[in-house]
């Protein structure tokens, strides 16, 4: 049986152990989980190209499944390298959550490929379960106070 985004079963079972390793999504049942698998997307990305900028409206969630990305922080006009990113990682939660400007850059360091899960696709879902929408929510609150600090 082929899984909604083309992926195959094998690709689903894996996106689903990566899901898992997400702290914020690290309680969620199966069939939640495979609601969030249907909704994703394969997107692939070439080394220096931007998957997210520093300050653009936060519209999506990506793991990072191949290759590898640098986040990127403005500091005095410059961009300074602050993490870098590899397979079973993941960014955009703190923006897709919490509906707030990105809070850096991210660029690919080398091809790869990651799976995306859109704003709309994502608030569809917590739309379906309340529970869920509340353990994320918290999850996030405490990691965007962590960064904060």
């Amino acid at each position: 049986m082929g899984w909604p985004g083309g992926f195959t079963p094998r690709e689903a079972e894996r996106l689903r152990l990566l899901l898992k390793l997400v702290h914020f999504l690290e309680h969620i049942d199966e069939p939640a989980l495979d609601a969030l698998i249907g909704a994703m997307e394969r997107r692939p990305f070439k080394a220096r190209e931007v998957l997210v900028r520093e300050g653009d409206r936060g519209d999506s969630f990506f793991i990072i499944a191949t290759g590898s990305a640098r986040v990127l922080k403005k500091a005095r006009k410059r961009n300074r390298h602050i993490a870098t990113l590899g397979p079973f990682t993941y960014f955009g939660e703190l923006a897709l959550l919490n509906d707030i400007p990105r809070t850096a850059t991210v660029v690919g360091a080398e091809k790869g490929e990651s799976y995306v899960l859109t704003r709309e696709a994502f608030d569809r879902i917590l739309l379906s379960s309340p529970e869920i929408a509340a353990s994320i929510r918290e999850t996030a609150a405490v990691r965007l106070s962590r960064q904060k600090e």
